[in-house]
């Protein structure tokens, strides 16, 4: 398998999972029961999917100087996750996130970003400057300009996942080769709901125009609906027993990111993290769910190398 460098530029954030039968009624209190504590972020859970599928993979990233913060860089440096273009950011704090699981296996999420917000546009564009790679990956948890910066300096593959929900100028688009929202984000972009292949087609016409070169909108438990210049239609999802969705959209754009690195079609690229997604959340914590390659059905690993 080819070697392929992935660069990530985004969020890092503790997660915080409790797990109750039924999401709480606003002022309405439940006895619920407590996972565990994981790390997360969406920058740092798809450098996380990145690495196990055997990218050679770098990360930028803010932090505060608490123990947080460095707890979860450590344990991305034992991802063998290349940590060195993540900044300490005095008087901030490390971003944290309150996560709550149903026992259909949704969930809800409150963060607080933190030093995430006061990334700075030069650590990023310095980072796309230094760091080799063959694509650049950008979420919506730093300040849009600080993405910008690093997709106007990227020599590779630029990947945008507007998540949460973000709108980038219309100038942005012309920067970004594949759009990923998912179905709320996508929603959020063009002002009508998302909810099936052919108001997903119709969303991905819509932002192509903006100039994007190509849209991947996630469905869920559909698949996903993929357009390029020449190619277009709906990857579907294998039917799982979900336990976790916390971190299925971060699994599919890093896996997204290391299909593209090895040069697949967007069909088949898209193929391949729908799959991964899908083992995702059959496991409990967003980067603990991530798979390595190895874990993947030899059907799928074909797709990487035939």
């Amino acid at each position: 398998m080819e070697n392929v460098r992935i660069l990530v530029v985004g969020s890092i954030v503790l997660d915080r999972v409790l797990r109750v039968a039924e999401f709480p009624r606003p002022g309405e209190s439940v006895r619920g029961e407590v996972v565990g504590v994981f790390p997360g972020g969406k920058g740092a859970n798809q450098a996380v999917c990145a690495a196990r599928l055997g990218a050679t993979t770098s990360f930028c990233a803010a932090i505060g100087p608490d123990p947080d913060g460095t707890e979860m860089i450590m344990k991305l440096r034992s991802e063998q996750i290349d940590c060195s273009m993540v900044h300490s950011i005095e008087r901030a704090a490390t971003g944290t996130a309150g996560i709550t699981l149903n026992d259909l296996g949704q969930n809800t999420i409150v963060v607080a970003l933190g030093a995430n917000m006061m990334f700075e546009p030069e650590q990023a564009l310095k980072a796309a400057h230094q760091q080799l790679h063959h694509v650049l990956l950008l979420q919506g948890e730093i300040p849009l300009e600080a993405s910008r910066a690093a997709a106007e300096a990227s020599q590779g593959l630029v990947i945008f996942n507007p998540a949460p929900a973000i709108a980038p100028p219309l100038s942005m688009y012309p920067l970004i080769d594949v759009l990923t929202p998912n179905e709320s984000e996508a929603e959020y972009l063009v002002g009508y709901p998302i909810h099936d292949e052919k108001t997903a087609e119709k969303a991905a016409k819509e932002l192509i125009v903006r100039g994007c070169k190509s849209v991947v909108i996630t469905l869920g438990a559909k698949g996903a609906y993929f357009r390029a210049a020449d190619d277009e239609g709906l990857i579907k999802a294998p039917t799982v027993s979900a336990v976790d969705t916390v971190g299925a959209g971060d699994c599919f754009n890093g896996a997204l990111a290391f299909a593209l690195a090895h040069k697949l079609d967007l069909r088949r690229a898209t193929r391949f993290a729908v799959q991964c997604a899908s083992y995702s959340v059959q496991h409990v914590g967003a980067q603990t769910g991530m798979p390595y390659f190895d874990e993947l059905g030899s059907d799928v690993r074909a797709l990487i190398s035939p």
